[in-house]
């Protein structure tokens, strides 16, 4: 009987620790073309929806985007979330789940 083993036991350690960097690169790149993709796909959806159903035009649509762009530029990420969750919980009675606030820096 013959046993097989990968060729990744055949490599020497820099050789493996080469591949790991190049996979992790590797998903690292499809996960930000996936993210900006649904990220695109959902804004077009909106843009839709807010032209059809409520009537907004290029330049409403236009104005929307650039506000929630100019928002999200906000240096205190934390502060800036935890305002927007409450505006949506309290001001709004929108049932969202409230932002990891330990995952934003200072």
């Amino acid at each position: 009987m013959k046993a097989r083993t990968s060729f990744y036991y055949k490599l020497s350690n820099k050789e493996r620790a080469d591949l790991k960097a190049y996979v992790r690169q590797l998903v690292r790149e499809t996960y930000k073309q996936d993210s900006e993709g649904l990220y695109r796909r959902f804004v077009k959806l909106t843009a839709v929806t807010l032209h059809n159903d409520f009537g907004f035009g290029r330049k409403r649509i236009d104005k929307l985007f650039y506000s929630i762009s100019k928002i999200s530029q906000i240096e205190k990420q934390k502060e800036l979330w935890k305002q927007i969750d409450k505006i949506v919980g309290d001001q709004l009675k929108l049932y969202f789940s409230n932002e990891n606030y330990n995952n934003f820096e200072e």
